[in-house]
């Protein structure tokens, strides 16, 4: 194209979905699981205790969206991205006593 070079690039963002060179959506996954990690993060920090009900309402309006945000582009086909998403869901489960396994 007229001796002009293109630079190579790891990964693209296009409307909030991370799409890497294999066209594989393995960074968008860990990066939607690292902003989750930090959220519950805080959520351990501030609340010291945590009821059912009130970790239901955090998880769907804060840690929710962000893992299902473009899910219908990305969800997750291969084994490692789908247990990354399991984990996240497992920590939030092991925040409730009753729950713990």
């Amino acid at each position: 194209m007229r001796n002009t070079s293109l630079e190579a690039i790891t990964g693209e963002k296009d409307l909030g979905v991370t799409i890497d060179r294999d066209l594989k959506f393995q960074m968008h996954v860990s990066k939607a699981v690292n902003k989750v990690s930090r959220m519950f993060g805080l959520v351990r920090v501030t609340f010291t205790c945590i009821v059912e009900t009130t970790l239901l309402r955090l998880f769907t309006t804060m840690v929710h969206p962000h893992l299902e945000y473009g899910n219908v582009i990305w969800y997750p086909r291969f084994r490692c991205d789908n247990l990354e998403v399991e984990k996240i869901q497992k920590k939030a489960t092991e925040l409730i006593p009753n729950l713990r396994i």
